[in-house]
């Protein structure tokens, strides 16, 4: 699937449930990705993510793909969220959390689209210079991606996480919008 035939847009409190049910998948199936796990994330409530959409100060996207060939109307299959930090001190920056493509969809393309949706929402902020991002060690698609993106690595945090027997290093990367 080219990301042509996928429509990335920002979602809105009607988009809640299909975030919750998708979001949900995303901690089941990549453990590693994600600090929070299906018992302890504040994005499995329904009425949590309704009132987040509607929150002006992040922005949260989706790429929505042709579900046609489920006999089901366009499918949520990718997401990511972005927020500009909320002190003052820190308001020249923005993060970028939780993107998350689909098994089925990874490697059309749809992660690149969401993360220059996300981009453009923040060049669009008045006074947002840099945009920060965690991403596992691990991750070498997804490291490559921000990469090419422009993202450059400024530190790297060891034993960020620990998912049963396994330990996870994070990757803190940067990418400044504005020079």
């Amino acid at each position: 699937m080219s990301p042509s035939a996928a429509a990335v847009r920002a979602l809105g409190p009607d988009d809640a449930e299909s975030y919750v049910e998708l979001r949900a998948q995303a901690l089941l199936q990549d453990p590693l990705s994600f600090t929070a796990g299906p018992g302890d994330d504040v994005a499995s409530s329904v009425d949590f993510v309704r009132r987040a959409l509607a929150d002006s100060n992040q922005a949260t996207f989706g790429a929505f793909v042709d579900g046609a060939a489920r006999a089901r109307a366009a499918e949520l299959a990718g997401i990511v969220g972005i927020n500009r930090e909320r002190h003052r001190k820190r308001a020249h920056r923005a993060v970028i959390w939780g993107l998350y493509v689909t098994p089925a969809h990874r490697g059309s393309g749809l992660g690149r689209a969401l993360m220059t949706a996300a981009l453009a929402h923040a060049r669009s902020v008045e006074g947002v210079e840099y945009v920060d991002l965690g991403v596992g060690d691990w991750n070498r698609a997804a490291m490559r991606l921000y990469q090419d993106l422009g993202f450059t690595i400024w530190g790297t945090e060891a034993d960020s996480l620990r998912v049963g027997d396994t330990v996870v290093a994070e990757h803190h990367m940067v990418l400044r919008l504005r020079a």
